[in-house]
């Protein structure tokens, strides 16, 4: 609000978001912080008989994509303190309710002591901080505050960035910057342009990124990741994690496009045996992924051939005298699994486990290079055609809505 008050284009920047007439269209404006009256009269007879064009609940929060654009403002019958108002005269009042964590309950916004004042027209909005920010930011960017309104808004994003980093908007990956939820919903937003899905989602600690599965019309894999890996973006998906994925890609000429495919981009793309033990519905945390030190061709090479014969399931009692044996021989378990493999049996208990030979493939960018690319609005169409060329190689077809949705900007 004292931005709001000092700013005129910080203020005009929220009416924008909010729909309603510039200021420059309206009364001079009138703000207020922690009032009791969404108008301001000294009592409530003398409210009888007013009357205000429109009414703006702002609800804002941390939260993304919330809709409250179906809810209605009804009379509140208790006492209450408003975070801000902002009023031009009978024409328009905006009252703001502001928390700053997410998921918070909407209905300060949605209840306001009215008593004996006509409204018009009244709405609630729910708006990001992330979004507000983003205007100001830009006010910012294209140099079009005085150097005192600088100051105060370079003020504001300093102490934002220092105590509420996550409030902060994330429209590039520069932007987000150290921050790990920024970076994350970046990463969201970014997977839900190159897939063009709304069916995205962020991936569990510790890991920094955002998960989609795909159509079941591909074969070999089942999801893709866009990740924070170390210093690098990685853009990850898992091939012959199950065994119709490990029957698609094994046993068809799809192991030899992949290995192709791999020779011709030696730096690019990153692949690594990812072979383990699991029951039906382990979770990561409950699997037994195996230290293979095989070479990615050597892996694909042994899985083309005899191997396979042991993808599948195997009986629990099988596993340490016969199963266990035959992996340490071919090269697919280390020296190192020997500690892991008694805590998975402990665990596995009379249940069988399956044998699946994996694969880990991920194509790499320093993040440097990836916070230079989204600053250009190129990151989304190079990931997106990094994710083509890996599925025309292994001659899978490309998700549905690329064909029905165009490329939308970053």
């Amino acid at each position: 609000m004292i931005v709001m008050r000092a700013i005129p284009l910080a203020r005009d920047a929220l009416l924008a978001r909010l729909g309603p007439l510039s200021s420059a269209r309206l009364p001079e404006p009138e703000l207020d912080m922690q009032a009791k009256d969404v108008l301001k009269v000294s009592t409530s007879s003398e409210a009888e008989g007013l009357s205000l064009h429109q009414l703006i609940s702002v609800f804002v929060s941390p939260d993304e994509g919330l809709d409250l654009s179906e809810a209605e403002i009804k009379e509140r019958t208790c006492g209450q303190r408003l975070d801000g108002v902002l009023r031009f005269g009978d024409e328009l009042v905006v009252v703001i309710e502001s928390k700053v964590r997410g998921q918070a309950p909407t209905d300060q916004a949605k209840l306001l002591r009215l008593p004996g004042v006509e409204i018009r027209q009244s709405k609630v909005i729910a708006l990001g901080w992330h979004q507000l920010f983003e205007d100001w930011w830009a006010l910012l960017e294209r140099r079009l505050l005085a150097p005192a309104e600088r100051v105060l808004m370079e003020d504001l994003f300093a102490y934002t960035e220092k105590y509420f980093a996550h409030l902060l908007p994330f429209t590039t990956l520069g932007r987000a910057g150290e921050n790990e939820l920024r970076r994350q919903r970046r990463l969201r937003a970014l997977m839900k342009e190159v897939m063009c899905t709304e069916g995205v989602d962020p991936m569990r600690r510790p890991e920094t990124g955002a998960v989609v599965m795909l159509d079941e019309a591909i074969e070999t894999m089942q999801r893709f990741a866009l990740q924070q890996d170390g210093d690098d973006l990685a853009l990850c998906t898992w091939l012959a994690e199950q065994k119709p994925q490990a029957n698609a890609l094994y046993r068809t000429g799809r192991a030899q496009r992949l290995v192709e495919f791999l020779a011709e981009h030696p730096r690019a793309w990153r692949a690594r045996p990812n072979v383990y033990l699991a029951f039906w519905r382990a979770p990561v945390s409950q699997r037994l992924y195996l230290n293979s030190q095989l070479e990615i061709s050597d892996y694909i090479r042994g899985w083309t051939q005899g191997d396979f014969d042991q993808v599948g399931l195997h009986r629990h009692d099988k596993i340490r005298d016969t199963l266990w044996p035959w992996l340490q021989e071919h090269h697919y378990a280390g020296p190192d699994d020997n500690r892991k493999l008694d805590v998975f049996l402990k665990r596995l208990g009379h249940r069988d486990a399956h044998l699946r030979p994996s694969i880990e493939l991920c194509r790499i960018w320093p993040w440097a290079q990836a916070v230079d690319l989204d600053d250009r609005g190129a990151l989304v169409t190079q990931v997106r055609a990094e994710v083509d060329d890996l599925l025309t190689a292994l001659d899978e077809p490309l998700p549905a809505a690329w064909t029905d949705t165009p490329m939308m900007a970053t």
